[in-house]
């Protein structure tokens, strides 16, 4: 059975003597190994920490550039060198690995490419974790994320032969625990004040602007949600009267006999608002949210929810069937 993505018999050796390598479109580094004759501890620690930028390296140019998260497993079966890779773009779509190359109009050859300097980035990381700890490394796993943070867990000692799918499925685990459908913002409490204080202004603004383009009558709840998805700003309106029908759409504005041409221009500027919160979340370096619900009462209380799950067309209609659901 075929555990991951690719498995072939590796000399080990070859690889460690193998030149530095380039990328493309960037510029490496020469990472070929330092000597290992009685080289001080620092030396040691500087080229395993050097090694660790080659890997991520070779591992990000395997991925799409609008990128939410990407995975990375290896390990030294006894059959050989056996690696896996996944992601999930900027949208929250995932890609498994025969999925990247047809998604991000990467050609085969480019793709294999890639994968074997990605193989060799391993071998040379593996040998300078053992010169910097005296530990065998025989598995790794590598975590991307979209604001370009790395971590790299190592396994040292020997695998347990027969449980290759017990590893495999451990990290997959970890995998999809990494959904963004599953995930909030990730920010920590403090990023999350400084950004309230920051956003404060601009969501009062938005507040008065979506109370203004509502019918001037008795309601319950008006709600707007909108997400900025693969064809734009996609928006859908619901509004519950005061004895609790709920009008979705642009029904509200024929059936209170408002202006279309107002109410559309309303609705404009309600996006761009929107769109402005989205560039303080960029300019503050955090991923911006994908989708946003607007809601205000009868009595004027506005409340702002931002999501950040995925925004792809094929699952827009399966996406507003569950906001409706949660927003009656």
């Amino acid at each position: 059975m075929a555990l991951f993505g690719k498995n072939k018999n590796t000399d080990e050796e070859e690889l460690d003597r193998s030149d530095a390598f380039d990328i493309e479109e960037e510029e490496e580094e020469d990472v070929t190994a330092e000597p290992e004759n009685d080289a001080p501890a620092e030396d040691a620690n500087a080229q395993f920490q050097k090694e660790c930028e080659n890997i991520s390296r070779c591992f990000r140019v395997l991925l799409p550039q609008q990128l939410y998260a990407g995975f990375y497993y290896a390990e030294l079966q006894e059959d050989g060198y056996i690696d896996d890779f996944c992601c999930y773009a900027a949208d929250g779509k995932f890609m498994d690995r025969q999925d990247i190359p047809k998604l991000c109009g990467l050609a085969l050859p480019d793709m294999v490419a890639r994968e074997e300097k990605l193989e060799q980035a391993f071998f040379k990381l593996r040998k300078s974790a053992q010169a910097a700890s005296g530990k065998v490394c025989n598995a790794l796993s590598l975590t991307m994320m979209h604001d370009g943070q790395v971590k790299v867990d190592l396994v040292s000692g020997e695998l347990k032969e027969g449980e290759e799918e017990k590893r495999y499925n451990a990290w997959r685990e970890r995998v999809d625990a990494a959904d963004p459908k599953k995930a909030g913002s990730g920010l920590n409490p403090v990023k999350i004040e400084q950004l309230r204080e920051r956003t404060k202004e601009t969501n009062m603004k938005l507040g008065t602007e979506f109370f203004s383009m509502l019918p001037d009558v008795d309601f319950t709840k008006a709600y707007l949600y909108a997400e900025n998805g693969e064809n734009g700003v996609f928006f859908y309106q619901r509004f519950i009267t005061s004895d609790g029908e709920m009008i979705d759409g642009d029904e509200v504005f024929e059936r209170y006999g408002m202006d279309m041409n107002k109410a559309v221009d309303d609705r404009i500027k309600v996006v761009k608002i929107i769109m402005e919160l989205i560039g303080i979340f960029k300019e503050s370096g955090e991923r911006p949210f994908t989708s946003i619900t607007l809601s205000v009462t009868g009595k004027g209380e506005f409340q702002c929810d931002l999501g950040f799950g995925p925004t792809d067309e094929a699952g827009e209609d399966a996406r507003i069937e569950a906001w409706k659901q949660s927003h009656t």
